[in-house]
């Protein structure tokens, strides 16, 4: 009875250790993948403000165009 007893004491020790062993390598992958994520989260949203900044330069030039269109018009049209 103590053998075993001192057996499976042996074995759930080990079984400790393996676990504990196991969990602290997935918590440091885990880490890994967090940071990695979160740089790829600041990569997406710096490119989204410089697509952001672009769509803004895109649609002031036309609208700069447009107005500078209406102006000649009027200064035609009164011309005449």
């Amino acid at each position: 009875m103590q053998r075993r007893l001192k057996d499976s004491v042996e074995t759930l020790t080990v079984e400790t250790i393996t676990f504990r062993e196991s969990s602290e390598q997935l918590t440091g992958q885990l880490d890994v993948s967090i940071a990695s994520l979160t740089a790829e989260t600041i990569k997406a949203g710096k490119a989204s403000d410089r697509a952001a900044r672009r769509l803004v330069v895109l649609t002031v030039v036309p609208v700069i165009l447009t107005a500078a269109l209406v102006a000649l018009t009027v200064v035609l049209a009164i011309r005449k």
